[in-house]
């Protein structure tokens, strides 16, 4: 075998392990519930009624136009906000299906879809502080806004659930 084939060998070899290589990172990265999941028509495309029954039942059950406090995390209660940091908490503005909030330290904003009981945040995006703590906690709250599917209301406590009605994150009424 010449030099040349050996080295052509090598880096068809090195090419295809980085393939591979690539393959496995983006196959171990978490999909999100939603993503995972058969998607539904996007609430445009549903009937204007059912878009307004599910914003009707929401408006009713004091889910839009409130703010809602982070209080506990993938079961982990959420600790008072340190260092100046804004307490992390959302709010679900009904004339524009909007979200806003603070996720601690940063601004957080994107939208949401409506029917019923399901929920669906979609496009959740931050602005780019830097912040010494809550970083991480941050992170978690926006990635698990992902993975929500279903929202329901006991007082003045929302639980955001996932397909499997798993409580994924818990606020309470401000």
């Amino acid at each position: 075998m010449s030099s040349n084939q050996s080295s052509g060998r090598r880096g068809l070899a090195a090419s295809l392990s980085a393939l591979l290589g690539v393959g496995l990172v983006l196959g171990a990265c978490p999909v999100r519930a939603a993503e995972r999941l058969e998607p539904e028509a996007p609430l445009a495309a549903r009937s204007p009624a059912s878009a307004a029954s599910g914003a009707q039942l929401a408006l009713q059950q004091g889910l839009l136009g409130v703010r809602w406090r982070v209080k506990e995390l993938l079961g982990a209660p959420l600790g008072p906000a340190a260092g100046g940091a804004r307490a992390p908490h959302l709010e679900l503005d009904p004339a524009h299906l909007r979200l806003s909030g603070s996720g601690g330290c940063n601004r957080l904003m994107g939208s949401f879809t409506l029917e019923g009981q399901r929920i669906a945040f979609k496009r959740v995006v931050t602005t780019m502080m830097s912040c010494p703590q809550g970083v991480a906690q941050e992170r978690s709250l926006i990635e698990t806004l992902g993975q929500v599917q279903r929202w329901h209301i006991d007082d003045r406590t929302l639980m955001l659930l996932n397909w499997q009605q798993q409580v994924l994150v818990t606020l309470v009424r401000d």
